[in-house]
């Protein structure tokens, strides 16, 4: 698809939903559209030089040094800066390990000296490599068969490792 038939259609749908007649029609202009796609793809271009601390946390955990808090913090940021940006795959690795995170953050905000279990920590550690691999490659797309792969490696091992009613 061409660029411009690109912005003419996202021009078209923001108009659509705004509905006939409104002034806010006026905002949605071709050169305000195309100025805000150039602010998102200079976003994009700059994105993996701005979360040098978010990969830091996720370069840790890859090597045993893993704290709950702040891999918590760390993946929920990354889910959703990438979800922002369209980078799927980094979304859906980032989201299946926030969910895998989230009933237990709680215990580990409550005690800051508890550490993960031996389970617990494969599976922050698994989930960390896909997301410093990903990030060190600088990786924006969906993916194809391998990142699927991963991604359901990745659930089995949260099922293989989790106990029943945690």
């Amino acid at each position: 698809m061409s660029e411009n038939i690109k912005l003419e259609a996202i021009v078209n749908v923001l108009r659509k939903k705004i509905g006939s007649g409104n002034a806010l029609q006026d905002i949605f202009t071709r050169g305000r559209v195309q100025a805000a796609q150039k602010v998102i793809e200079n976003t994009k271009e700059d994105y993996f030089d701005s979360i040098q601390g978010i990969t830091a946390v996720f370069q840790a955990a890859v090597i045993g040094d893993i704290k709950p808090q702040q891999i918590y913090e760390a993946t929920k940021s990354l889910k959703a800066q990438a979800e922002g940006l369209g980078f799927t795959f980094l979304m859906e690795v980032s989201d299946s390990l926030y969910k895998y995170l989230q009933g237990k953050v709680d215990i580990y905000s409550e005690n800051p000296k508890i550490k993960f279990n031996k389970d617990e920590k494969l599976v922050v550690q698994k989930h960390s490599e896909a997301i410093a691999a990903t990030l060190g490659k600088r990786e924006r797309g969906k993916g194809g068969m391998v990142e699927a792969g991963i991604l359901n490696s990745l659930e089995l091992l949260k099922r293989k490792h989790t106990k029943p009613g945690a």
